[in-house]
């Protein structure tokens, strides 16, 4: 049975869905078998992310009206072996939670783990599908409006009962810690109350690689090896934190 991990962030623009696709594709590297699905409904970006933007013809619409069978709107990867792809729906449909909860059921029979990218913020969106997880990723950039929303998405994600928040610290910049412009590591913790599970670097090759549709773990960049280090972790490998003396 696969992990069910929701990936959510307070508000637009913390790296959430760079960061899901990043994971997605660390972990196939990993040799997991992994479910991206957009759940960002009415929206679509998750697919560029994962350079797969010119291939989809079904979305997780598709499958909760019961017009595509689930195996038929998953997008298998030519380059992750493993990764499937459930794109968003173009456009807002009814959500019917006993539905979504089939499909999760079904996609945990086929893979190890399936990844929800929520939509940003706190909205209806989130509370609709964070019960159906078993662990989220919290991404938030170190600085205060973010953190100030996340920590209202963290009480969303409490209230929906997710047994295992942690929190994913994006965009981190070492020279903006030392112009105090950013968060520290220990103060974001201690602001939110949650346990951190990885960090990823600024890095410009992020905003290249998705504006480009190339999928980030083929750049070789430093965001992709922080991404890499975050799957690893997940699989239950002893990751050292030596390169991160500094960032605290």
């Amino acid at each position: 049975m696969a992990e069910v991990i929701l990936i959510a962030s307070g508000k637009g623009g913390t790296g959430k869905t760079t960061v899901t696709a990043a994971l997605a594709c660390a972990l196939a590297d990993e040799d997991r078998r992994v479910a991206a699905v957009d759940c960002d409904f009415g929206l679509r970006n998750l697919d560029i992310a994962l350079g797969l933007a010119e291939q989809v013809v079904f979305d997780v619409g598709d499958v909760l009206s019961g017009r595509v069978e689930t195996e038929r709107a998953l997008l298998r990867h030519p380059e992750f072996r493993g990764l499937a792809l459930l794109p968003s729906t173009a456009a807002a449909e009814p959500f019917d939670p006993a539905r979504f909860d089939a499909l999760m059921d079904e996609l945990s029979l086929g893979f190890d783990y399936v990844l929800l990218d929520a939509p940003a913020g706190i909205g209806s969106g989130l509370r609709a599908i964070a019960p159906a997880a078993e662990r989220a990723f919290l991404v938030t950039t170190p600085d205060t409006p973010c953190l100030r929303d996340s920590a209202a998405a963290a009480d969303v994600l409490a209230e929906a009962r997710v047994s295992d928040v942690r929190l994913i610290l994006n965009r981190v910049d070492r020279r903006r810690l030392k112009r105090k412009t950013s968060w520290s590591v220990d103060a974001a913790m201690d602001e939110l109350g949650l346990r951190l599970f990885g960090l990823v670097r600024e890095d410009p090759a992020v905003s290249d690689a998705f504006s480009a549709g190339i999928p980030l773990m083929r750049t070789g960049c430093r965001a992709a090896a922080d991404a890499a280090e975050i799957a690893a972790r997940l699989c239950g490998k002893r990751v050292s934190n030596a390169r991160w003396v500094g960032y605290y």
